[in-house]
């Protein structure tokens, strides 16, 4: 039970972060806006260590749930946490080894930046405006600048994850 419980951590961990990045906190637009980006930084840490325990759909998923509990757009959370899932996992990986580190903040960069200029571009198409450059700009350097504190917290349920998948379920003297 723990062991199965355990597989499906990055999907319940994003989604509890997408749905708290959605709650009314009475914060300024900047700080609003940075909060499903920080959502995004769970997504993106889960695609590049545990990707296979956190599929496209279940990412497509979390992204519908955002976007029905920011009352935005119907797909505009999904498609940028598609985005960011998809640079993780198929993005670049150095000597063969999953991403660490600077290499991958430097690759949360790359990704923060994609989906800050396609959020941009597609929310000044929905209102028909040009819409302010700052407070998205203001939210993405937050993102990023979390992105650390995001990867420390959940290095331990990440290792938890690949304990689960390391024991057999047909043993009966293990306790996962």
């Amino acid at each position: 039970m723990l062991r199965k419980t355990c597989l499906v951590l990055p999907a319940l961990i994003s989604l509890l972060a997408a749905i708290s990045a959605s709650l009314p906190w009475g914060a300024p637009a900047s700080v609003s806006l940075a909060l499903p980006l920080m959502a995004l930084s769970v997504i993106f840490y889960w695609g590049i260590h545990r990707g296979a325990q956190l599929p496209s759909p279940v990412v497509f998923l979390i992204g519908l749930v955002t976007d029905l509990a920011t009352d935005g757009p119907m797909g505009f959370w999904a498609l940028n946490f598609l985005i960011g899932y998809a640079i993780a996992v198929y993005g670049p990986r150095w000597n063969g080894e999953r991403r660490q580190g600077i290499a991958a903040l430097l690759l949360f960069g790359v990704a923060i930046a994609i989906v800050s200029v396609l959020s941009w571009l597609l929310t000044s198409l929905f209102f028909l405006k040009v819409m302010p450059l700052s407070p998205l700009l203001t939210a993405a350097i937050g993102a990023l600048l979390a992105y650390p504190i995001v990867s420390f917290v959940l290095t331990p349920f990440e290792r938890m994850v690949g304990n689960a998948m390391l024991y057999a379920p047909d043993r009966k003297d293990q306790w996962l």
